[in-house]
């Protein structure tokens, strides 16, 4: 997973909140993290950026937009 990737996602989840589609919104930070977990097992030992990535998949704590979870 490349850094770009990961700006890519953010930026998908950051149009979605733009358009009011919170649950898209929230699919998609779901997916990122998960994606990104996978990632890490599969080839994180390996990725010197590893650490930057994670902060970046984190930032998306900070993008305002309801989370609902039944």
């Amino acid at each position: 997973m490349s850094i770009e990737d990961i700006k890519r996602r953010i930026t998908a989840i950051e149009a979605e909140v733009d358009l009011g589609d919170h649950e898209k919104a929230h699919s998609l930070e779901d997916k990122l993290r998960a994606d990104f977990i996978a990632y890490v097992a599969k080839d994180g030992a390996s990725d010197a950026l590893i650490n930057i990535k994670a902060g970046m998949v984190l930032t998306t704590d900070k993008i305002e937009f309801a989370r609902w979870c039944a």
